[in-house]
């Protein structure tokens, strides 16, 4: 993809409010034709074709933007990543099994080992990333105080986070949040992708049809010329041309023309003037012990309280938790080897 232009946009509206509709000046106007382009090239380029495509898209542009930007003020302030925050910080604490699992972690993000191995930013100190994790719930039996008396075999639900990933590493928190923004319009397109691909993959399979059905029509109108006897196939001819001529007036409407560009550009407008039918996250609030066992929300019980933000891409979910990542907490690449020998 080429350089996003999404970025000064989120910039932007990472530091205004959700509920305010931003009021264009010529500076502003010309960014979302920058990013109107950015689609357009990455989708279909061919919508060129249409008369004032900027001014149809510009209205989902900015309402996609607009969207992602009030995802990204609603995360929470950034979790630092280390073996003493697993000790220090409750919700580390919830997060991961051990202290150990901790720098494992930070050393399987490609992503972050590739942010601190370059050279652009200049030795940075710490990066600010986005950890997703899974997180999974089950019924599990321990013991347990009930009105003062210790039972066992008490059937208690286990939380357990799972499968943890480092992306969009930045120098800065704010530069973290902007490329956090920039994997949801990925997102967005990669929906607008799909749905494209099933339209030229329609075209496709009409083009591949229409081309059987050339070659049936041309056996049976040349039928008659062997030693065989003749059969009446007037009748099968009629029906084939009609199918070819629905096939070629539909395939007419779906390839390269300004109609059927108008198509792809409902389509786009589809997806993101309604990113959150795509992409969208909510506020989860859970109690759990130390040992990782939910906690009733009116228990007298020691437990950590966690507000999680619950990431959700369609069929798929996630907990999402802002991170920050010390350069010095950072595994070496060797030791990461060795690390990992010791279970082959």
């Amino acid at each position: 993809m080429a350089i996003n232009p999404f970025k000064a946009m989120f910039s932007r509206l990472s530091r205004s409010s959700a509920a305010k509709a931003p009021v264009l000046d010529e500076r502003q106007r010309n960014l979302v034709e920058r990013v109107v382009e950015f689609v357009v090239d990455n989708t279909e380029p061919r919508i060129r074709l249409v008369a004032r495509y900027q001014d149809k898209l510009a209205p989902a542009v900015i309402r996609s933007a607009q969207y992602l930007g009030g995802l990204i003020r609603s995360l929470p302030q950034p979790l630092e990543l280390s073996r003493e925050a697993w000790g220090d910080d409750l919700s580390v604490n919830a997060f991961f099994a051990t202290s150990a699992d901790v720098p494992r972690v930070l050393a399987r993000s490609a992503e972050l080992r590739a942010f601190f191995d370059d050279p652009r930013h200049g030795g940075a100190p710490d990066a600010f990333a986005l950890m997703v994790m899974e997180k999974s719930e089950r019924t599990v039996y321990g013991t347990a105080l009930e009105n003062g008396i210790l039972k066992s075999d008490v059937a208690q639900v286990n939380v357990n986070f799972s499968a943890h990933r480092i992306v969009a590493p930045a120098a800065t928190k704010e530069d973290a949040r902007i490329e956090i923004g920039l994997r949801g319009v990925r997102r967005l397109l990669d929906v607008v992708l799909a749905r494209v691909g099933a339209v030229q993959q329609q075209a496709a399979d009409l083009a591949e049809r229409r081309a059987f059905l050339g070659t049936r029509l041309r056996m049976l109108k040349s039928a008659g010329f062997g030693i065989e006897a003749v059969a009446d196939h007037t009748r099968e001819i009629a029906e084939i041309e009609a199918q070819i001529a629905r096939d070629t007036k539909e395939l007419q409407q779906i390839k390269g023309t300004p109609r059927s560009m108008e198509g792809y550009i409902g389509q786009i407008s589809e997806v993101l003037l309604a990113p959150e039918q795509h992409l969208a996250m909510s506020e989860v609030r859970l109690r759990v012990s130390r040992l990782g066992i939910k906690v009733a929300e009116h228990s007298s019980e020691p437990a950590t309280e966690l507000v999680l933000s619950e990431l959700r891409l369609g069929e798929l979910s996630a907990i999402a938790v802002p991170v920050k990542c010390r350069r010095s907490a950072m595994p070496a690449q060797r030791g990461l080897l060795a690390d990992a020998e010791k279970y082959l």
